[in-house]
């Protein structure tokens, strides 16, 4: 059974190294009370010896903060903090989050004094500009900001203003890694300074020829499915003439745009190759990637179908799902053909899709399990196991209370009941299943 790439390494990176306990080295025993209150929270007090941060490091410190809190410090909830980053980095932001504030000790005797900021989207391909933001909703203080802001990204320039809600921009002559300070000035004079790692990727990602908007027509548990897909042009056509659509897999939190597809698809030059051979890469990027494979697969009819409505009708298309693509283009192609509906697609890859099923052991979903309510990585990442994609894709999945032997979720024979019934496999075009693995679980470099 082939596990789901993506998934499966993510997982298997935040056992070995979740920020909340790789640092510290494991959880403290809780002091009285019961609240779990780690001393790293008192290693971000805003003095230049202060740790630098990343995001990880910094949601741990807020979901922390917000326990000791308690309900009069009314600290939003990690998991949401992730989700509106997650939305506001999508319109080319990189938004900042800072944490200046002071929480009651766990030991009840005294307060802790938080100065912490990260950028809550690590990467950018921009090394021409990049543009920070500190919005309002990310920045949690105790009262009134009576302090002055300022950021220096690390391109030179040294420290500027940072107003808040105004993007900052920020020119790089290199690629790397790059350390962002953030500091407070005071009316006093006193400062209060936090760093946070930032990388700068080297691509030249072009930028593609169109952008598509994809709504899907056909609903799903009455709700439409949606999505976007990249136009890249081989230099031959200067229409959509030869497509090679390509369906993206599990995106865990939606953050995929792309440039990140670009850089994840032109591995081994993949998509300048196709390119080169005269196709035209047509790149789906779904609004909600976890959301039910079904809801998904009618993205792919719609987008199909935008795409037989852009070319000669003596065309054909090139399909390729990757992953968890694999499976929903799959349902698509079959359920439009149960419905006598010409989709043109003389190929149809299957890359790395776990058409079986996909493995993660329950070990290490209950491990995220019972470490979620402390850690907001484990936290997040069980969300994830719970989204209804996963849920269709896992051959077992954990359960609340864990069983005696491993079984999937209900949603998981449902959706392989419903595509058999819509007839399995599609029949008219050439399928071919790629495995990029050695079939005997060695690593492949």
């Amino acid at each position: 059974m082939k596990p789901s790439p993506r998934l499966a390494a993510v997982l298997f990176l935040l056992f070995a190294c979740a920020p909340a306990f790789g640092e510290e080295g494991g959880p403290a025993a809780p002091p009285p009370g019961g609240l779990f209150a780690p001393s790293a929270l008192e290693e971000l007090d805003g003095s230049p010896g202060s740790p630098v941060l990343t995001a990880p490091r910094w949601r741990q410190a807020l979901h922390d903060a917000g326990r000791l809190a308690g309900e009069a410090g009314a600290l939003p909830d990690a998991a949401r903090v992730r989700e509106a980053a997650a939305r506001r980095a999508k319109s080319g932001l990189v938004p900042i989050g800072l944490l200046d504030l002071s929480v009651p000790s766990g030991d009840g005797a005294g307060a802790i004094g938080i100065f912490a900021a990260a950028a809550l989207k690590e990467h950018t391909y921009r090394v021409e500009e990049a543009r920070f933001v500190l919005d309002a909703e990310r920045l949690f203080s105790g009262g009134p900001v009576g302090a002055r802001l300022e950021i220096d990204p690390d391109d030179g320039g040294g420290f500027r203003a940072l107003p808040i809600g105004e993007p900052v921009g920020a020119r790089y002559g290199s690629a790397g890694e790059k350390t962002v300070r953030v500091r407070a000035i005071d009316p006093d004079g006193s400062e209060r300074i936090s760093s946070f790692r930032f990388d700068v990727r080297a691509l030249a990602a072009p930028l593609p020829d169109d952008t598509l908007a994809i709504a899907a027509t056909v609903p799903y548990l009455g709700q439409y499915g949606a999505g976007e897909a990249y136009v890249y042009l081989s230099d031959s056509h200067a229409t959509l003439t030869n497509p090679a659509v390509v369906i993206e897999g599990f995106d865990l939190d939606d953050t995929m745009n792309w440039e990140e597809l670009y850089a994840l698809l032109n591995q081994q030059n993949l998509v300048e190759t196709l390119r080169d051979e005269g196709f035209d890469a047509v790149v789906l990027n779904f609004d909600q990637a976890t959301d039910y494979m079904q809801r998904n697969s009618f993205v792919v009819v719609a987008l199909i179908e935008q795409v037989l409505a852009s070319i000669e009708p003596d065309r054909e298309i090139v399909l390729i799902g990757a992953s968890m693509g694999g499976i929903v283009s799959r349902y698509a192609l079959t359920w439009m053909e149960s419905q006598s509906i010409d989709h043109r697609v003389r190929t149809f890859i299957s890359f790395d899709a776990p058409q079986r099923g996909a493995a993660i052991p329950l070990g290490v979903q209950y491990w995220l399990d019972f470490f979620s309510d402390l850690s907001t990585d484990a936290a997040f990442l069980l969300s994830r196991l719970d989204t209804p994609a996963a849920r269709q894709l896992l051959v077992y999945h954990h359960t609340s209370p864990p069983g005696s032997t491993g079984e999937p979720d209900s949603l998981r024979p449902a959706f392989d009941a419903e595509l058999a019934s819509i007839g399995g496999w599609p029949a008219l075009p050439r399928k071919v299943a790629v495995a990029n693995g050695s079939g005997a679980g060695a690593g492949q470099g």
